[in-house]
């Protein structure tokens, strides 16, 4: 369910559940790669896990280029259209 978060609590809150979440794809050799549930990042930051919650859905959609919804539209046309005309879709070979 969605809560309505105040545009203060979301910049003040944002940078620090990104850093502290699995959301960003992270690969450092001899590190952990696990990031922090969103319990485990309200419990460290003091406030709830819906907000945590809904703090981190607005926040990854922010931090993707608008160009990447506007490619993977492109993509999911491409496939419909190859697909209505029975052409089998691209395999990554291809």
């Amino acid at each position: 369910m969605t809560m309505i978060i105040s545009p203060e609590l979301y910049e003040k809150f944002k940078d620090e559940i990104l850093r502290y979440t699995n959301a960003r794809q992270r690969y450092e050799p001899g590190k952990p790669q696990r990031g922090l549930s969103d319990a485990e990042i309200a419990e460290k930051l003091g406030i709830s896990v819906p907000e945590v919650t809904e703090i981190r859905c607005i926040a990854e959609l922010d931090v993707i280029d608008t160009s990447r919804f506007l490619d993977a539209d492109g993509w999911k046309q491409e496939r419909f259209e190859r697909t209505k005309v029975g052409i089998p879709p691209k395999t990554p070979s291809q």
